[in-house]
């Protein structure tokens, strides 16, 4: 398979996405088609959609806010079960830190060092059990255990071909999704955590389902495949989200969606998306050099089964040019929200920088700009009556 030539950039872009405002957007119409049971939707270019919802500030982490909830660099937020708690991982802190969802500060655990219980890199926090929450730290290269109320429990080392994902997905039943050759670390009962102690190597899926004692169960996927190894690593990077029995699979840098059925990896749904102002696929240009220009940031579903994608309009040449704190980048970043048939509804411009979104239990939107403003923002989502 061939790919044209696009502009030579020495490296991916930073994942950037810009605040928000609410306006009348032109939407694009979708048609559906169906291939092989599965079902094909092609959003295009003109048409009117659904009325953007309104985005009301509820509460402010981080950035401009109090002096006791500052912010370094957040990379990772974690909802306590009854979504009273916000754990927010801090990789310039190198600690948790918990606050109510008001965005009052409770407290922290974890701080920069190599004793029992302290990070050096911490990419994420997870529970693996009703009470304990585990921590990857990289730069420590191990997993650090703690209760939820941050005490430090136990510590376990991880071989250093494991440090290239996080901990898989929980979807239930004792089962664990995760990229295929990419998230090598399992769990196991009752809430411990299994390394896998092998290398793992490339499988032509892209997505693995396994089960506690880190067995691969099902695939879901197939990886893109090319002969350059490089432009193939561009084309298989992809976030995952989940949501009841769907797992959507959204392909950074093509306009590509894929669903699947998760319990039996039946691949049910493509969206392709016009949304973006170019089609680029990553590729290499006569002198071999290449480039890939990031198309989604982060994807998440909310509790009503929709789904969010943060898009970016913006070409690396772009990213790369922009003076990020005087520019004005109305329009170039934005939400764009799917429903459970695949098509575009609405979308909301961003006026300012986020580069992941996740939903609470109560279904609040949560952005985070890890690196312009160290901030995190809860929005109640108000969709029109």
């Amino acid at each position: 398979m061939g790919y044209a030539p696009v502009a030579y950039r020495q490296r991916v872009p930073v994942y950037l996405i810009i605040g928000f405002s609410v306006a009348s957007i032109v939407a694009l119409p979708s048609q559906a088609t169906s291939q092989q049971n599965i079902l094909v939707v092609e959003n295009g270019f003109s048409g009117s959609m659904l009325t953007p919802p309104t985005l009301v500030e509820k509460a402010r982490i981080g950035g401009s806010a109090s002096e006791r909830s500052l912010l370094y660099r957040p990379s990772h937020i974690l909802f306590g079960h009854d979504g009273s708690r916000v754990y927010i991982t801090d990789q310039g802190e190198k600690s948790i830190q918990v606050y109510d969802r008001n965005g009052v500060y409770l407290f922290s655990f974890g701080g920069e060092g190599s004793g029992p219980g302290e990070l050096r890199f911490p990419t994420g926090a997870y529970f693996i059990n009703e009470n304990h929450i585990a921590v990857l730290d990289l730069e420590n290269a191990r997993i650090c255990v703690y209760t939820q109320d941050g005490d430090y429990i136990r510590t376990m080392s991880i071989h250093s071909d494991e440090l290239r994902g996080d901990l898989p997905i929980s979807i239930g039943k004792g089962e664990y999704l995760r990229r295929s050759g990419v998230r090598p670390i399992a769990l196991s009962p009752p809430g411990s955590i299994v390394p896998r102690n092998t290398t793992s190597t490339e499988s032509p899926q892209l997505l693995e389902i396994v089960n506690e004692k880190n067995e691969v169960i099902r695939t879901l996927g197939l990886r893109k495949q090319v002969s350059d190894v490089i432009v193939e690593s561009f084309l298989n990077s992809v976030c995952i989200t989940t949501s009841d029995n769907k797992t959507a699979v959204i392909f950074r840098a093509l306009n590509e969606i894929q669903v699947y059925e998760t319990d039996s990896g039946v691949l049910k749904l493509i969206i392709t998306r016009h949304t973006a102002f170019r089609p680029v696929v990553p590729g290499r240009d006569k002198e071999g050099k290449i480039s890939a220009d990031i198309v989604s940031l982060d994807a998440q579903y909310d509790p009503d089964g929709r789904l969010w994608v943060l898009t970016s309009l913006l070409s690396s040449k772009q990213v790369n040019e922009f003076n990020w704190f005087q520019k004005d980048l109305s329009g170039m970043m934005r939400l764009e929200v799917y429903d459970q048939n695949g098509q575009l509804i609405t979308t909301i411009s961003l006026e300012r920088p986020f580069d992941s979104l996740t939903f609470d239990p109560s279904g609040d939107l949560w952005l985070m700009d890890s690196r312009i403003y160290a901030e995190v923002i809860r929005y109640e989502v108000r969709w029109p009556q």
